[in-house]
């Protein structure tokens, strides 16, 4: 029975599993270590009974069935601690499941220190489950939900947006983001090409930027006018009143960070070569005009921060902290309603399990 051990047992099994999902292995090996963690958790502790599980995971690890076993020994272990709500924290002093964890904005802890990884690890485990149950929800009820994630370069969109749709389904949770515009997108009414992009019933659509590039990068680089930044000004907390009136699910988030932390965040991309695809000229040229963008965004969001489709600001100085702060106040904004999950049947295959036969000479490497 998961979370019958100890408090400190549970946690550190869970941030086993969650550790080992993410490690640099190979799935095969990451899916067994984590599966080794739910045993530890599954058995509470107790070492006779985690040297039975343990044995029995790596007996069955090696062959193809085996890996499924591993994977349904994990997930059934993640799946019922998210039901019974206390999967990192445990229970309350009145013996009541901890629903949320209290302590995920944006402060530092007490000793100043920014929020170390396996700390990072253990809350957003805590909060990819919870984002699961949302996306099941918003399946099964056909809601549309529509994240915007705006912010000033290096503020930390991208690592959100992933942290989000990461453990989400690819085919519901869909992310956009959009080049320049084409020429012919240049005659268009302005938002017209961001329309296409809309949530159907059932989806999740997160936003890497929007249609606020026009308040922003393009009002201050000078690739539009200020009269045609006017006009969307004007239009868009109108447009964006349509979506809200047609039942569309909107949330809009601007990413805060201090000047010194986007110049430190602007040479580790310069200096890392898998970071390095990341910074433009444009990016190099904005550097220089980190008021200008202030002074564009105040602008932007007297405009547009309006009662039907409010902006929510959150600090990214601290990008895990900003992650954490941004997913917990996503879920708060949404009802907190589950919905009972399909039972599978996963009855055992009869006969031999088969393996791969090629023919012509091809094998795979």
């Amino acid at each position: 029975m998961p979370g019958a051990g100890p408090p400190d047992v549970n946690k550190r099994c869970a941030v086993a599993i969650a550790g080992a999902l993410r490690s640099r292995a190979t799935r095969r090996r990451r899916v067994i270590a984590a599966a080794h963690a739910a045993a530890a958790w599954q058995c509470g502790g107790d070492v006779q009974a985690l040297h039975r599980r343990s044995s029995a995971v790596a007996t069955f690890a090696p062959t193809a069935a085996g890996l499924t076993s591993a994977r349904a020994v994990l997930w059934t272990v993640v799946r019922d601690a998210a039901l019974n709500r206390f999967m990192l924290y445990g229970r309350a002093a009145d013996g009541t499941a901890v629903k949320k964890d209290t302590a995920m904005g944006n402060k530092r802890d007490k000793s100043g220190e920014r929020l170390g990884k396996q700390a990072y690890y253990e809350k957003l485990a805590a909060l990819e489950l919870e984002l699961n149950q949302m996306a099941n929800w918003v399946q099964q009820t056909g809601q549309r939900a529509l994240v915007i994630i705006e912010g000033r370069d290096t503020a930390g969109k991208g690592g959100v947006i992933s942290a989000i749709a990461d453990t989400l389904n690819p085919r519901q949770c869909h992310v956009v983001a959009l080049p320049k515009p084409t020429e012919r997108e240049r005659t268009q009414w302005y938002f017209q090409r961001y329309m296409q992009h809309l949530p159907a019933a059932g989806e999740i659509m997160l936003f890497d930027r929007s249609w606020y590039n026009r308040a922003g990068v393009e009002r201050v680089m000078g690739f539009c006018t200020e009269e045609e930044t006017r006009a969307f000004l004007q239009q868009a907390p109108v447009f964006e009143k349509l979506l809200v009136d047609d039942g569309i699910l909107l949330f809009k988030y601007w990413l805060t960070v201090d000047q010194a932390q986007q110049e430190e965040r602007f040479a580790e991309r310069l200096q890392d070569p898998l970071k390095r695809w990341k910074l433009s000229p444009i990016d190099l040229k904005a550097r220089e005009k980190y008021a200008d963008y202030t002074a564009a965004r105040h602008a932007m969001l007297k405009a547009t921060h309006t009662e039907h489709a409010p902006w929510t600001l959150v600090d990214f100085n601290d990008q895990r902290r900003g992650r954490l702060a941004l997913i917990r106040h996503l879920l708060d904004g949404l009802p907190d309603l589950a919905v009972p999950e399909p039972t599978l049947a996963f009855p055992p295959l009869a006969g031999e399990l088969l393996k791969e036969q090629f023919k012509g000479g091809l094998k795979p490497i």
